[in-house]
């Protein structure tokens, strides 16, 4: 009797310890998992190709306007020079002549409204490597589309990244419909048009990095954005509309501001009187003085970046 309930006793120990064991082999399992779905994966390579790509962009329609004047001014230099010569000059004499008469890059400079901020992000684009001007403007536009072509062909490898994360559909459409109306502008060579959707796909391309495992906040990207936006829009003289995304930027700042102090901050309080400073020349309706301060907001940008940066790789 006694043995019976002595091997009753063993058998519940015993099934008690192998219960235990089960259930830590089961926890065991589960917790790397669990790990995996809390911690999102680093953020894909393309998204920031498509970043930078969409920046070149920006960069080369920008450049339209001032070279559509270089190339007009080159056609009259040649035909003045054809007047003024005792000699007839050979077309390609007349060509160089003419292109030294020319600064296309001034012309770039005083035509554009984001170069100057663009260059604050260290972007350039196919514009900036002309050495000798087109005979059309067609050249320029072939290297846009071109370029632009091959943003496509990043969005399909993104987009397959971003499935794979299970990000809401509307997202992905959004980002879509844009890259739709960014298509038909460049094929209908709209140069304002193209520039501004180009750059609202740099912000909606900023909100996918929400969802990856990337230490500079997704805010900084958003405020780059929104500063080109800024930009364009006093180009338009829609100042109001332009102090409105102004006050986005600083709502944007405060999202960081804390993680930011910890850093450096004396990059937070740069950044926040560039910011004061780019309001009061809103505030005057001075395009020229708006692209000045603009381009110290986007330095500023560009610092807060790297300080987030040099804290990952520490």
């Amino acid at each position: 009797m006694k043995k019976n309930y002595i091997n009753k006793i063993l058998i519940v120990i015993i099934s008690m310890l192998i219960l235990s064991l089960i259930g830590c082999n089961g926890n065991s399992e589960n917790n790397p998992e669990n790990d995996n779905n809390n911690n999102p994966p680093e953020t894909p390579k393309v998204l920031e190709e498509m970043d930078e790509i969409l920046k070149q962009l920006c960069f080369d329609l920008d450049a339209v306007p001032g070279l559509e004047v270089a190339i007009a001014e080159k056609e009259e230099r040649k035909a003045e020079i054809s007047e003024e010569s005792d000699t007839d000059l050979g077309s390609d004499e007349k060509e160089e002549s003419a292109e030294d008469d020319v600064n296309h890059r001034k012309h770039i400079l005083q035509n554009s409204i984001l170069i100057h901020s663009l260059f604050e992000e260290e972007i350039e684009g196919h514009a900036s490597d002309i050495e000798v001007l087109p005979g059309s403007i067609d050249d320029i536009w072939y290297e846009i589309t071109k370029k632009f072509n091959e943003l496509h062909k990043k969005w399909n490898i993104l987009e397959n990244e971003l499935q794979e994360i299970n990000l809401a559909d509307t997202a992905i459409t959004d980002f879509e419909s844009l890259l739709d109306d960014a298509t038909l502008y460049i094929q209908n060579r709209a140069q304002f048009e193209s520039l501004e959707v180009i750059n609202d796909l740099t912000y909606e391309l900023a909100g996918f990095m929400d969802f990856f495992d990337d230490k500079v906040p997704s805010d900084v990207y958003k405020m780059a954005s929104l500063n080109r936006k800024i930009l364009l829009l006093s180009y338009l003289d829609a100042y109001n509309e332009a102090r409105n995304l102004l006050e986005t930027q600083k709502e944007l700042v405060n999202n960081f501001r804390s993680e930011l102090v910890q850093q450096d901050e004396a990059v937070l309080n740069m950044l926040e009187l560039s910011i004061k400073d780019l309001e009061q020349e809103l505030d005057k309706e001075e395009f020229e003085l708006v692209q000045v301060k603009a381009a110290v907001v986007v330095k500023n940008i560009k610092l807060v970046q790297e300080t987030f940066e040099s804290q990952i790789a520490q």
